[in-house]
C-alpha cells in the first residue's frame, strides 16, 4: 500500500513573478493549503492526501521566502503581498476560485487574499492566527499571549541574526531537492512539559 507521500506530486508553477514549488494531490475543486513559520509545504502532505481522497485538488505552495530562490521579487513580505501571491496562484492554476486553509502566517496570507478579492475565495479556514485585530490586541495587553509569541519578539533582535552551527534548512538536511519541498520532510518534535486542554496549556 502506498503512503500519502507517494501519492503527492510536486512541480513548479509560475505565479506573480515567482517560480513557486508546489505539492499537489487529487483533482476536483481547488483547495490551497498555506503553511506558516517555521513550516513548509511538506507539512501538509497528509492533509493533501486526505483532501484528494475526498474529491479535492489539494495544493500546498511554498510561501515567498521559504525556498532557495524564492525571495520576494519586490522585497515585500507584508500580508498584502502574500495575499496577492495566493490570488496569483489561483489564477496560475487555471481556476477562478479556491478554498483556502492557512496556518500561522499562512492564515494571514489567506485573510489578505480574501480581503483583496473576496470573489476568488469560496471558503476560508484560519488556524492558529485569528482574523482581525484580536491578535494585535493580545500581543499588547495579554501576558499569556506574549509568552506564547516569544519567538516573534526574539526574531526582531540582533541575536536572532547570528549564525548558529545547529541551524539547518530543508535543503541542507536533504528534505528538498532542486528547490522543491519534499514530502518526506518532518519537523523535529519539541517535547511539551504541560498538557493542552481546550486549546490552553494547563
Amino acid at each position: 500500500m502506498s503512503s500519502a507521500g507517494d501519492r503527492v506530486r510536486r512541480r513548479t508553477v509560475r505565479a506573480g513573478g515567482l517560480e513557486v514549488p508546489i505539492l499537489e494531490a487529487g483533482s476536483g475543486p481547488l483547495v490551497l493549503c498555506l503553511h506558516g513559520f517555521p513550516d513548509h509545504a511538506a507539512s501538509w502532505a497528509g492533509l493533501l492526501d486526505r483532501l484528494a481522497q475526498d474529491g479535492y485538488w489539494a495544493v500546498a505552495p511554498a510561501q515567498r521566502g521559504y525556498w532557495p530562490g524564492g525571495a520576494a521579487p519586490d522585497g515585500s513580505y507584508r500580508a498584502s503581498a502574500t495575499g496577492q501571491d495566493v490570488l496569483a496562484l489561483i489564477e496560475a492554476l487555471g481556476r477562478e476560485r479556491a478554498d483556502l486553509v492557512g496556518h500561522d502566517l499562512g492564515a494571514r496570507a489567506a485573510y489578505a487574499a480574501a480581503n483583496l478579492d473576496p470573489a476568488r475565495v469560496r471558503r476560508l479556514v484560519g488556524m492558529s492566527v485569528p482574523y482581525g485585530p484580536g491578535l494585535r490586541t493580545a500581543w499588547l495587553a495579554d501576558g499569556d499571549q506574549q509568552r506564547r509569541s516569544w519567538y516573534m519578539f526574539f526574531f526582531q533582535t540582533a541575536l536572532a541574526n547570528r549564525p548558529s552551527s545547529s541551524t539547518t534548512s530543508p535543503s541542507s538536511t536533504g528534505c528538498g531537492e532542486n528547490g522543491h519541498p519534499a514530502t518526506n520532510c518532518r519537523m523535529r518534535s519539541v517535547p511539551r512539559s504541560r498538557k493542552l486542554s481546550a486549546g490552553r496549556e494547563s
